[in-house]
């Protein structure tokens, strides 16, 4: 999650109830590593929020490790059922949904998730380079592509949220020689990947066509019918 998108999400946030979204569900949360040491805007901003506000938060992965709380797969009925027993109120699935191959069938599983009249946040990738995770199918839906994943929400609020550039990144993480190294490693290392391993290729050079040009990440707040 960048940090305008995980500044938005926090606003959007601060205008609900508590008990509108409790418990929350954050699906494809990764680790509490990732959560505080990588990305530690998403938890200073989205999480401890909602925490001190008295909100119960689930993580959700696949992945076994610290810092999920439940371990699953949400395309599995079985696991669906487990979730479905939490009475979800707010469901978040943030930056997900371009590292799936089929991202319909993992929206119905969400859409059957969350507690009839609850919430479902999503967010994603609008303009944004390739990136594995383990997979990205450079799929960047506008936030007209998210409403019609779930046809039978809501849409309360949607917008594409404007972030720094790749640019911007670099100067904010290096010192100038640490960024001249890494230029350089990357400028000799261009016909090895191009050549040995495409798909790594992408993930590192596909980032410099934002070099100049602003990231955006998609943000919409649907909420599920009362019936059906």
């Amino acid at each position: 999650m960048r940090p305008n998108e995980a500044k938005h999400v926090q606003t959007i946030l601060a205008s609900l109830p508590s008990e509108a979204m409790n418990p929350c569900l954050n699906i494809g949360s990764s680790t509490a590593h990732f959560r505080t040491v990588e990305q530690p805007h998403v938890d200073l901003l989205v999480f401890r929020p909602l925490r001190e506000r008295g909100v119960r938060i689930l993580n959700i992965d696949m992945k076994e490790e610290e810092g999920v709380d439940l371990v699953g797969d949400v395309l599995d009925l079985a696991f669906q059922e487990q979730l479905r027993a939490l009475h979800p109120r707010l469901v978040m699935c943030c930056n997900l949904l371009e590292h799936l191959v089929d991202p319909g069938a993992f929206a119905d599983a969400c859409a059957s998730i969350v507690e009839p009249e609850g919430l479902l946040l999503v967010t994603g990738p609008y303009s944004y380079p390739y990136h594995l995770d383990p997979i990205d199918t450079l799929y960047r839906p506008a936030p007209d592509e998210i409403r019609r994943l779930f046809p039978d929400f809501t849409c309360l609020q949607e917008a594409v949220v404007s972030d720094s550039t790749y640019l911007d990144d670099l100067l904010s993480q290096h010192t100038l020689p640490e960024l001249i190294r890494l230029l350089t490693r990357h400028v000799l290392s261009f016909p090895y990947l191009l050549l040995a391993d495409f798909e790594r290729f992408k993930a590192r050079y596909h980032r410099y066509f934002w070099l100049f040009r602003p990231y955006s990440s998609t943000v919409v707040l649907l909420r599920r019918p009362a019936y059906g």
